[in-house]
């Protein structure tokens, strides 16, 4: 029951894929985990001679077959089979003859063929006989096999290969399908995400495995199970219009795989590290879609305002979407320092993003919290690798000054209290304590950031005392 309930979410997963730059990306994935080489991967533009995706089976006790994979998404019907259009099934079928005669490289010539048409959908009853009957002669004719794979056994395979009894137990299997079900509240999704995530992670050390390939294998296994898990989510987030959730699990991937491979990786282990590399570029790809979908709220003046009713609501927001802005900037600026390909145009789009947030929303000038000292850190050094130092400058001393304002007010002040308290506490339903009121790291950041800035403030620190005055 729990094997059938996976693979039908598998199913409406993979249908909700689009053919370019989702399914024939997502391919590769699977066919890894099913003992295939991927020789040539799909790229942008049109196929050549109606391949997408070049691979070697290898099986055990078979000799290798040179896979060609023809790659469609949706339902395959009489249109699509054979409809006039230059995506049409049979007649990228008959380019791959091409392909066959013009394209192998010499390396692979005498392996034995097999053309793979995939879909993420069905075939209908409708065009059976006639791709059966024109299948059957073209095989002959090119001395190659042939295979159909609709979405139902595609689902089959990446259960086997990604998601199989050794990745997902069951409860494993329970933590994620409770992780897709609550994509639209982003707190329960993650919830259950990071404990399938440290499960997965805890089964994968294997100090009871003392062959290094079996155990390399169950690494393997766990990572391939967590990028699965992303991009089910990723999709099922973007059904629900509720993108939060990837983003945030996808994150937590990043740093809680790092933690647990680190010094394999670092000691050169390159298979580990490339799995590692697709989570951390998933996490990139969904931060971007996070971010792009809320840009309007960025560049709106006051736009949180609409989305909550309390101020300490709207300015916690606010600092976090900054925080993530900060990271992902610096993150991309780094990347375009090492690589030497073209930029992106990603550090722009991050950089007015954050400007822009700064610019609409004036209540990021006062923090309601401690913890929001990783967020002004993350911009600050952010605005500083991109040579906007003027910026930074000017932020710095707005918060000085509306930590100034509110000094003498500890309601207002920045709290390390819950959220709880600090929201009765602001509207004078509780005294607020002292303990409550002493910011052990916002302080020092902004001590550290004026002094490397000269925004020509200065903080004067004493016992259960802060004073924040004008420099002469």
């Amino acid at each position: 029951m729990i094997s059938s309930s996976i693979r039908l979410l598998l199913e409406e997963f993979l249908g909700l894929m689009k053919e370019e730059g989702e399914l024939d990306a997502f391919l590769p994935t699977v066919l890894v985990a099913r003992n295939h080489e991927i020789v040539c991967r799909a790229q942008k533009g049109p196929r050549q001679y109606g391949v997408d995706i070049v691979s070697i089976e290898h099986t055990a006790f078979k000799p290798p077959v040179l896979c060609l994979w023809l790659v469609k998404c949706g339902n395959i019907g009489r249109s699509e089979w054979n409809g006039g259009s230059v995506q049409a099934i049979r007649p990228s079928v008959d380019e791959v003859e091409t392909y066959i005669a013009s394209s192998i490289r010499p390396e692979h010539r005498k392996l034995p063929i097999r053309l793979v048409i995939i879909t993420n959908g069905d075939y209908l009853s409708s065009i059976n006989q006639d791709m059966k009957v024109y299948l059957e002669s073209w095989k002959n004719r090119n001395n190659a096999d042939v295979e159909t794979v609709n979405g139902s056994k595609l689902a089959g395979w990446v259960e086997r290969g990604l998601l199989d009894e050794n990745a997902l137990s069951g409860s494993n299997k329970s933590l994620f399908r409770r992780t897709l079900a609550n994509v639209a509240t982003p707190e329960l999704s993650l919830f259950s995400g990071r404990q399938l995530i440290d499960a997965l992670l805890v089964d994968a050390n294997g100090k009871d495995i003392a062959s290094k390939s079996k155990l390399l294998k169950k690494q393997l296994l766990a990572l391939r199970a967590i990028r699965t898990t992303l991009s089910v989510l990723q999709l099922w987030a973007d059904d629900a219009k509720n993108l939060l959730a990837p983003y945030r699990l996808s994150e937590y991937a990043v740093l809680r795989v790092w933690a647990t491979f680190h010094s394999e990786m670092v000691a050169g282990n390159e298979v580990l590290t490339k799995e590692y590399l697709e989570i951390f570029f998933q996490m990139l790809l969904s931060a971007s879609r996070y971010h792009k979908k809320l840009l309007p709220y960025y560049i709106t003046e006051d736009a949180f305002a609409s989305q909550f009713s309390d101020n300490l609501f709207i300015a916690d927001n606010v600092l976090s979407e900054l925080g993530r802005l900060g990271l992902q900037g610096c993150i991309w600026a780094f990347l375009e320092v090492e690589s030497k390909e073209e930029p992106s145009g990603m550090v722009q789009f991050y950089l007015n993003a954050t400007l822009s947030l700064l610019k609409s929303h004036s209540i990021s000038a006062l923090p309601p919290y401690d913890h929001h000292a990783s967020s002004i850190h993350a911009v600050l050094l952010f605005l500083l690798v991109v040579n906007k130092r003027d910026v930074a400058i000017n932020w710095i001393c707005e918060i000085i000054a509306r930590l100034k304002h509110v000094s003498q007010s500890k309601e207002y002040w920045p709290s390390a209290a819950t959220f709880e308290d600090t929201l009765l506490a602001r509207r004078g339903l509780q005294v607020t304590t002292l303990e409550a009121s002493r910011v052990t790291t916002l302080l020092p950041i902004l001590l550290i950031w004026s002094a490397a800035l000269k925004g020509g403030f200065k903080l004067e620190v004493q016992p259960c005392v802060i004073a924040i005055v004008s420099e002469p």
